[in-house]
């Protein structure tokens, strides 16, 4: 049947196809992971819905680096394509969220010379005591806070980094944590 269509039409019926397999396999992925001796609560699966679209939204707005595109960005030379990224994360320069497997880089922390900008080192130092993953993290960043007057700490990252740094202090502390 797909030979009396065009190439292109038989292209784009293949991927609709491959898309509608994938959205099967994805389904059949979250009910596995659902079923366990103790169902999840409605309320756990709406806070997980809620987390993958904040997530979304931070990709979508930012993106993310692979450690391959730290290197290109930051112009480094090195045959290891993983050694900037992941020497930068070390030293605290930078934070890495797990996504689809791997590990990626929000790309607001870099500013347009590769590098990492000065303020995420340290926001992360201030930070670092409260035991944040890397997404959480990252949605701290994305995230209104009235200790910014309501705005986000990552529109604030220049021109305004005390004022980002003091209120991640300011965050947990309010909470007494």
């Amino acid at each position: 049947m797909l030979a009396a269509v065009d190439a292109g039409t038989a292209a784009s019926i293949t991927q609709l196809a491959q898309l509608v397999a994938s959205e099967k396999i994805q389904t059949e992925r979250l009910v596995n992971a659902m079923f366990t001796r103790h169902t999840v609560s409605a309320h756990a699966a709406h806070q997980a819905q809620r987390n993958a679209d904040a997530r979304q939204e931070l990709i979508d707005e930012f993106g993310l680096y692979s450690s391959e595109q730290v290197a290109d960005l930051s112009g480094s030379r090195a045959r290891n394509r993983f050694a900037t990224a992941s020497r930068w994360q070390a030293e605290g320069r930078t934070f890495a969220v797990d996504h689809l497997g791997g590990r990626a880089y929000p790309a607001f922390q870099f500013g347009t010379d590769g590098n990492p900008r000065p303020v995420i080192r340290r926001v992360l130092k201030v930070l670092e005591p409260y035991g944040l993953d890397g997404w959480e993290t990252a949605l701290w960043f994305t995230s209104a806070t009235g200790w910014l007057d309501d705005r986000r700490p990552v529109d604030l990252l220049v021109g305004a980094a005390d004022d980002v740094v003091a209120a991640a202090g300011q965050t947990f502390d309010a909470l007494g944590v």
